[in-house]
């Protein structure tokens, strides 16, 4: 199944609670998606191994769930123009995310 990190953050914040965090992404410019549970317990979903190419990320990629921020260090501030970028990009696959999960659930009939 490909998924994305945005799927899996707002995955854990509806069916876990905490909150998404926001930062660069270390292969381009625009955010990286991760989930801060209640608890502090930072998680995201990255990758198997780099993309070749960076931007087809928000289409989805197989990868793993990794715990804490290994490239804390490496991520650089975002541009003004990647944050906008960014927040269209998440805008768009945010809807989506609702919409997969919303038909998902009236097709399994849930309330």
């Amino acid at each position: 199944m490909r998924y994305q990190c945005l799927d899996y953050a707002l995955d854990k914040v509806h069916d876990d609670g905490g909150g998404v965090v926001f930062v660069r992404s270390t292969h381009w410019c625009i955010p990286h998606v991760q989930h801060l549970s209640r608890a502090g317990v930072l998680t995201h979903f990255v990758p198997y191994r780099e993309l070749d190419q960076a931007w087809t990320a928000p289409m989805g990629f197989e990868g793993e769930v990794v715990t804490g921020d290994p490239d804390a260090q490496r991520r650089a501030p975002m541009h003004p123009i990647c944050t906008g970028i960014g927040v269209l990009i998440l805008a768009v696959f945010g809807l989506s995310w609702y919409v997969r999960r919303t038909v998902g659930r009236v097709l399994r009939g849930l309330p």
